[in-house]
């Protein structure tokens, strides 16, 4: 058999099938071509997996690649990023300048994509013509141009009948409206999360209340309405909870949390450190405990990381001037795997399942595959390697991640997409899909 990559020996996990076995994986002509103990392969590049995970390719539900208007990230940069934190495809948030609020803005991001990215890169459109709340935007003509999802992320839809109209077309166009939970009113002007931290360091606060005011009507018009409705990144328990609660009354709905509120919490903020300043704030320590727990059990559907790169021109200034985001995409996996392998003893094949199957189902797509046949995206993780976050050495711009130093378990050791590396032992590889 030939074959352009071999992966040796590893522990081959599919959510999508089950599969979950010590095997070589044959790829060739950008496809699975084999899966088993496999003999007589004469390949080009071959990969020693033996201790490694090898799983269909992870997805990113929600990153920022700022383009256009930024010069804080571009969808080239953005991408590497990815293929270096072992992501094969990526949803692009439309909190652009201008936002991706049209069909012709749609497209511009695709083609862009087509000639620039890494990865692949999946649109998403926004709710509201500039994302100001007032009017829809176009939802159908952004899905015909390949818009995956709408969300005015940044911002949350504030007026209670526009977020009804925007999920009773959810259903007409079959994409899920994917929201920001922050009632403003609440949030009024607040730095970090309502606590301790917030008191001794003098910050204004964000009560936990503001997310999960939101949280509650958008659940109870996806009852009402049986829209699609996705929330993005929960950080309280209670959230959570709303969130199960609505589920029994056979709602449409899904959700996610990122790798920051699994594994960090708001005493980062000492020292007044604004790399570690993001919307929704890292709350309490009891607040991160209950979002792991949901994401190890399964009480959300996806682990996405919220990458939301920065220069330092933003982020290093007075902590109520700085901007809110953390850069994520390049820890994501290890971070995650950390708070939730090492930190809570979640199954691998499960963790696998926050990144791919999961994904695949909030948009309902058909997800990743190793079955043989299937489109060659594969993620490869070497759970054994525990290595310091260095940002410095991220290929993101934005070097503004608070996990600087800290250590990690679980890194990605090659991103595959199509049948050829985007990244292998940690080099990227610059090439275009």
């Amino acid at each position: 058999m030939k074959a352009d990559i071999l992966i040796r020996g590893g522990r081959v996990i599919d959510p999508s099938t089950g599969l979950d076995t010590l095997a070589d994986v044959a790829v060739h002509d950008g496809l699975v071509a084999a899966v088993g103990r496999l003999e007589d392969v004469f390949a080009k590049e071959t990969i020693d997996a033996d201790g490694m995970l090898v799983a269909p390719g992870f997805m990113d539900l929600h990153c920022h690649l700022r383009e256009p208007g930024s010069a804080d990230e571009t969808i080239e940069s953005g991408t590497q990023a990815a293929a270096a934190g072992g992501f094969t495809a990526v949803c692009a948030m439309p909190n652009t300048t201008p936002p991706v609020d049209s069909p012709a803005m749609v497209e511009y991001i695709t083609l862009k994509a087509r000639s620039e990215a890494n990865v692949r890169v999946l649109p998403i459109g926004t709710i509201t013509k500039n994302r100001q709340g007032l009017e829809l935007a176009e939802l159908a003509l952004m899905a015909e141009k390949g818009a995956v999802a709408f969300s005015d992320d940044g911002s949350p839809v504030a007026d209670g009948e526009m977020m009804r109209r925007a999920l009773e077309y959810s259903k007409i166009v079959r994409r899920p409206i994917i929201e920001h939970c922050e009632d403003l009113t609440l949030t009024n002007g607040g730095e970090a999360n309502e606590g301790p931290v917030t008191t001794w360091l003098g910050l204004n606060p964000i009560p936990r209340a503001s997310e999960e005011c939101m949280v509650a009507r958008n659940l109870v018009l996806a009852i009402r309405t049986k829209g699609r409705l996705h929330l993005a990144h929960l950080s309280t328990g209670l959230s959570i909870s709303l969130f199960n609660w609505a589920k029994g009354y056979g709602a449409n709905i899904s959700a996610e949390v990122t790798p920051h509120h699994l594994a960090l919490t708001d005493e980062l903020l000492a020292g007044f450190e604004t790399y570690a300043k993001v919307n929704p704030p890292l709350r309490g320590e009891e607040d991160r405990a209950a979002v792991a727990l949901a994401a190890k059990n399964g009480l959300v559907d996806a682990i996405a990381t919220d990458h939301a790169p920065w220069s330092d021109e933003k982020k290093k200034k007075e902590f109520k001037a700085a901007s809110n985001g953390i850069s994520g995409l390049e820890t994501a996996i290890a971070m995650s795997w950390t708070a939730l392998v090492i930190g809570l003893g979640m199954e691998p094949s499960d963790f696998i399942a926050r990144f791919t199957t999961g994904p695949a189902r909030v948009l309902g797509c058909a997800p990743p595959s190793l079955s043989e046949g299937s489109v060659a995206d594969i993620t490869l993780i070497d759970p054994k390697t525990v290595r310091a976050v260095e940002p410095k050495d991220f290929a993101s711009w934005g070097k503004n991640s608070p996990a600087g130093g800290m250590e990690l378990s679980g890194w990605p050791r090659a991103t595959i997409i199509a049948g050829r590396a985007a990244m292998l032992d940690g080099v990227v590889r610059r090439w275009r899909i």
